[in-house]
């Protein structure tokens, strides 16, 4: 069996600390993904992150202030959610690494809990054991048979916008994600798709809490 694919968003300010993760991540038998590490002069960024990004187990992302002024971990941000809905599976593990709110994350993740952790050996360790836990509690989940209860169901409007957006797809992605959050408000609450997972108040849910 293949070691599980850790994508590593990260600013280019906190590359140190996330060179520290990737090392921890590294020695537990997993795959960590890093830029500096796998794009060489000469290649094209998009298509080298996108070919990244759709080939990841987990999307792991180092929020700080100079994080979320980065366009790159913006874009990656938002294509690792598209592809949450796309592969109908939680990818996204986000941690703060310094005394950046909660309130100032992306809407779609201020609804899930995120872990603050030091930037330092001790906070990188957390970060490696959290991964670790989500890749263990994913193998009981499938091994078991088990369907994890936060599966996303797509909404028929939502999948439109989606259809054909592939890997390094930027532009598209930016413009389906603008539009969802166009019609969506802070709380999740959106009068404008009507798929299934619809509850009576307008929330777009999964199938199995809306049922």
């Amino acid at each position: 069996m293949k070691p599980a694919r850790i994508f590593i968003s990260h600013s280019a300010s906190d590359k140190s600390f996330a060179t520290v993760v990737v090392q921890q991540l590294r020695d537990n038998t997993t795959d960590p993904w890093i830029d500096h590490e796998h794009i060489i002069s000469g290649e094209d960024i998009f298509q080298s992150v996108g070919e990244a990004l759709d080939t990841m187990d987990l999307f792991s992302v180092l929020f700080s202030k100079k994080a979320l002024d980065s366009g790159w971990v913006r874009e990656e941000v938002e294509h690792a959610k598209l592809l949450e809905i796309q592969k109908k599976r939680s990818l996204i593990m986000p941690f703060i690494v310094d005394g950046t709110s909660h309130r100032d994350l992306p809407w779609f993740l201020q609804k899930i809990h995120v872990r603050s952790v030091p930037s330092d050996a001790v906070g990188a360790t957390d970060i490696v054991n959290d991964v670790l836990e989500a890749l263990r509690r994913r193998e009981t989940t499938v091994t078991s048979g088990k369907v994890a209860p936060n599966r996303i169901v797509l909404d028929d409007q939502i999948s439109a916008l989606i259809d054909g957006i592939g890997p390094g797809d930027w532009d598209k992605a930016y413009v389906a994600a603008l539009e969802v959050l166009r019609h969506t408000d802070r709380f999740g609450h959106n009068e404008s798709f009507n798929g299934s997972g619809r509850n009576h108040r307008g929330v777009y849910r999964p199938r199995s809490l809306a049922q």
